[in-house]
């Protein structure tokens, strides 16, 4: 977003911002108007790293299309680099590398236009994802718009590198329309900008460089975003009710919200009210470190057993699983498989690392391996885990395989895996505005410290490990000790976990529930 002596001039990266957050695209123009009054985020190692990685994935995919041989000209961004652009596109270059278009009030450089065989300019991005996100349409479609400026024709061919340096195609016609909803609500904010009414904060939402101005201002306004799990359109709900603070919603007498059902407004009531009382208890007694008031909800349905009852029994040969990934290798990365296990009365660890893809296959080989030692044991055995993180990884990781693919199948589909998450969110309502681990764990630990106690600390640390020369085993490097401890710490968390939560399971009178669609599983020959 600039501003010039007769207009404003945005990128799609100022689409993007306003898709995630309307209130950081309000803050971006703020900052453009009365520069260096507000506060941005500092900068940190995290956008540093994002950035970087970023980069090096471009130019790992520039110098592929280099070496190929192929007819490719760079544009230097200055004062010619549109032009240079138009040149480049009138003389049928194979490939333009950073085209810089303009059409209207936005310009953009597109990573690459790529000539078909038909003659025509496809756009081309460079993504260090290993998926499709939908901002990646939105800025596909703000480039096709300024091409067809340039061509006088809408480009049909558009595409995403991704992080494993796999081509997926688009059809921007099936996300047109979406884009030009975003587009025409931006440019009426920014048309409209008013510097007193900046727009609401969304939940969750990326707020960008305006994070902390965000995160201030909701607990300034006691704002409803900050009730843990909520959404918009509940929101906008209450609001109509006339409930706009999470006091308010604590404490309100009202015994239903119109279009709001009944079960889910009275959990976001007692969501508030336990946020609420559980801060005052915390403001009285000087320390965050406080466990969270909570309740438990109580089983419904015996066919479909969720929270609770859907806690399966202690077994001997359970297992209590995490994994540690880097997002930014080529393609993504799980460098650290940690289960803890019991051993006679105490709890074992084991591990198993990956240095690149290689690796990272014999990883999932090997732990899919022993799981199935143990299931032999004991085929009433669990591999416990906290959020989708751990199987998302696994059925990426076995998409690659055909082998233990179907082994990891069954575990899957007969429940060996017990997500703690679900676990949580469906039988208890807890005191915190997120249910992340780190402030569950407040209900049964203390909260943690060390060089490494965070997943994007341990993100920076591999990243550090990855520059430092260090030994590529843990006993010989600091760097990947700490990320052991750390993933040792995680996975006695989740067992502390599932123990602190048949405790309260046990004391309600709550038994388990077995899916009557789940079996046994065997994985024998």
């Amino acid at each position: 977003m600039k501003k010039t002596s007769h207009a404003y001039l945005y990128s799609p990266s100022d689409l993007i911002r306003y898709q995630n957050s309307p209130f950081a695209s309000w803050m971006e123009r703020y900052d453009l108007e009365f520069p260096r009054v507000l506060e941005r985020d500092p900068e940190n190692r995290e956008t540093q790293l994002i950035f970087d990685a970023g980069n090096e994935h471009e130019k790992a995919y520039l110098q592929i299309l280099q070496e190929s041989g192929l007819d490719l000209v760079e544009i230097n961004r200055g004062k010619s680099s549109i032009q240079d652009t138009k040149d480049a596109i009138h003389n049928k270059r194979g490939i333009i590398f950073q085209a810089a278009m303009q059409r209207e009030h936005f310009r953009g450089y597109a990573d690459f236009l790529m000539l078909n065989p038909e003659g025509e300019y496809e756009i081309w991005d460079t993504k260090l994802s290993r998926n499709m996100k939908s901002y990646y349409y939105v800025q596909l479609c703000s480039y096709a718009e300024m091409l067809e400026e340039i061509t006088g024709k809408f480009p049909t061919g558009a595409g995403i590198i991704l992080g494993n340096f796999t081509k997926q195609t688009v059809n921007l016609d099936d996300h047109f329309e979406d884009y030009l909803k975003i587009k025409n609500e931006f440019l009426h904010q920014m048309e409209n900008w008013d510097s007193a009414l900046p727009p609401d904060p969304l939940p969750n939402a990326d707020h960008s460089d305006w994070s902390n101005a965000a995160r201030k201002w909701m607990i300034k306004k006691d704002h409803l975003c900050l009730v843990a799990s909520i959404r918009v359109s509940q929101i906008q709900k209450l609001n109509d009710a006339g409930i706009t603070t999470v006091q308010q919603l604590a404490s309100t007498p009202l015994a239903s919200i119109s279009r709001l059902k009944q079960e889910t407004f009275e959990a976001l009531k007692n969501q508030a009210a336990l946020q609420v009382e559980t801060q005052k208890i915390r403001t009285s007694k000087g320390t965050n470190n406080v466990p969270p008031l909570f309740l438990v909800k109580s089983p419904t349905d015996p066919q479909n057993p969720k929270g609770l009852s859907a806690l399966p029994p202690q077994t001997s040969e359970d297992i209590y699983f995490d994994l540690e990934g880097y997002p930014f290798f080529p393609g993504g990365l799980e460098y650290l498989w940690g289960a803890s296990y019991h051993q006679g009365d105490e709890i074992a660890f084991k591990d198993w690392w990956a240095h690149d893809h290689e690796d990272e296959e014999h990883a999932f080989c090997a732990f899919i391996d022993w799981v199935k030692q143990k299931l032999t044991i004991n085929p009433q055995m669990h591999i416990y885990h906290y959020a989708a993180y751990e199987k998302t990884a696994l059925k990426r990781i076995a998409s690659r395989l055909g082998d233990r693919a179907k082994e990891l199948d069954k575990l899957l589909a007969n429940g060996v895996f017990v997500d703690l998450y679900q676990v949580v969110k469906q039988g208890l309502i807890v005191g915190e505005e997120t249910y992340s681990i780190k402030k569950i764990e407040r209900l049964y630990r203390v909260a943690r410290d060390g060089d490494v106690s965070t997943s994007m600390g341990s993100i920076l640390a591999y990243a550090d490990w990855l520059k430092s020369g260090e030994p590529d085993d843990w006993e010989s490097s600091e760097i990947l000790s700490s990320l052991r401890s750390y993933n040792r710490d995680d996975c006695e968390s989740t067992w502390e976990l599932a123990r602190w939560l048949r405790d309260v399971q046990s004391s309600e009178g709550i038994s388990y529930q077995t899916n009557p669609a789940q079996k046994a599983v065997s994985l024998s020959a």
